[in-house]
């Protein structure tokens, strides 16, 4: 079944630990980042390329600023967020789980290719320059590379050793060893990439050309898996059976390669523990 994994009896998932991390996209080369209150006064005299008028409460913006309420330690609404590493970055973390060598020659074009995806897809963002720059310098795709541990994972495996390296940053709601798990996307919901995704990615062609709607609706039927954090089956047990009720959530989700600032700004948004099943579920 999708939600039992034999092996994690015998071979246990630590509860805190750390990992490889192979960092993609310009948060990996340029940590430097700039508060969105100063963005907001280089604004006032910015240009708004697109069609219409420009609102502030757009989603390109409306994150940078989320991000930035939690890397300061004050968000409305929460209580004692406090992060113990606070960074305005925004992205995912990414779980390898095959290790052939074919995907690991594929891996790093893959990965390159997902980041320009992600830069075409703001170009197209109804956002201000200033915002759209900061998106990308803030952008980054986290691969986390263990064979031992991830080849052929199951989703109960990887949500566990994902759960593992969240606690490992200081995150954790039990044990009073942190302040709960922080709202931010990055540290709710992973994603996942088998051969086939690796593959897939490395072979995409983005053609100068085509960009624009056509691009964006083909890139749209792309999609990887995201893994939910705190997915739990016995909470989502029947009354009367031990079973998760059919069709129900069952934390597993698949996103758009080209769509992931949209999932990120929900989620975050989303501000509790239930909005990756919230997002999903009205995706």
């Amino acid at each position: 079944m999708a939600n039992r994994d034999t092996t994690m009896s015998s071979r246990q998932v630590p509860r805190y630990r750390s990992f490889v991390i192979q960092r993609f996209g310009q948060a990996s080369n340029s940590p430097a980042t700039t508060p969105c209150h100063t963005l907001d006064t280089a604004a006032q005299h910015s240009t708004y390329p697109g069609p219409g008028t420009y609102h502030p409460a757009e989603e390109v913006r409306r994150l940078l600023q989320k991000i930035d309420d939690w890397a300061e330690g004050s968000s409305p609404g929460q209580t004692n967020p406090s992060p113990p590493e606070p960074n305005r970055t925004w992205g995912f973390y990414v779980f390898l789980t095959a290790y052939d060598t074919a995907t690991l020659e594929d891996l790093d074009v893959a990965m390159k290719t997902w980041v320009r995806i992600q830069d075409r897809a703001l170009d197209w963002a109804p956002t201000l320059d200033i915002y759209r720059d900061e998106a990308r310098t803030r952008f980054s795709l986290d691969v986390v590379v263990d064979a031992r541990e991830l080849e052929n994972a199951s989703d109960i495996r990887v949500r566990a050793n994902f759960q593992a390296l969240v606690r490992g940053l200081g995150w954790d709601d039990s044990e009073g060893r942190g302040n709960g798990w922080p709202v931010t996307a990055k540290r709710n919901v992973a994603l996942v990439l088998g051969s086939q995704e690796v593959h897939t990615l490395a072979r995409l062609e983005l053609r100068d050309e085509e960009k624009g709607v056509e691009e964006f609706k083909r890139l749209e039927k792309i999609k990887v898996k995201a893994i939910d954090i705190h997915y739990n089956p016995d909470d989502y047990q029947d009354d009367d059976d031990s079973c998760e009720s059919e069709g129900g959530w069952r934390g597993i989700g698949f996103i758009s390669i080209n769509r992931l600032l949209p999932a990120y700004h929900d989620i975050t948004v989303g501000a509790n523990s239930g909005a990756v099943e919230d997002y999903f579920s009205g995706s």
